[in-house]
């Protein structure tokens, strides 16, 4: 078959912190497909989140929106779907903790 091709949002996609804009996240959703996903390949669970909008900079916003779709019960469902049991693999541009820049 074909290969696989999953994509994640990165900084220059939809910005980092306060550069990052509902514009851009639009585009990104509408050119590429959205940047907080689920997708399952082989009973495996790659889970997309768009870290990009989680630091204290970003519009309070952006940055509510982010953190419901992170753990809204649809990707919990997802991933459960995909495999009970193997464990999800986490996928991010910007790690989800780092020291201030």
């Amino acid at each position: 078959g074909f290969p696989i091709l999953l994509v994640g949002a990165g900084n220059h996609d939809v910005g980092l912190g306060h550069g990052a804009s509902e514009e851009l996240v639009s585009r990104f959703s509408d050119g590429v497909g959205m940047a907080q996903t689920v997708e399952c390949v082989a009973n495996v669970s790659f889970v997309f989140v768009n870290t990009q909008l989680l630091p204290p900079s970003t519009s309070t916003q952006l940055r509510e929106a982010e953190e419901e779709r992170m753990f809204a019960p649809e990707v919990q469902r997802k991933v459960r779907q995909c495999s009970n049991s193997r464990p999800p693999i986490l996928v991010m541009h910007v790690p989800l903790f780092r020291p201030n820049d």
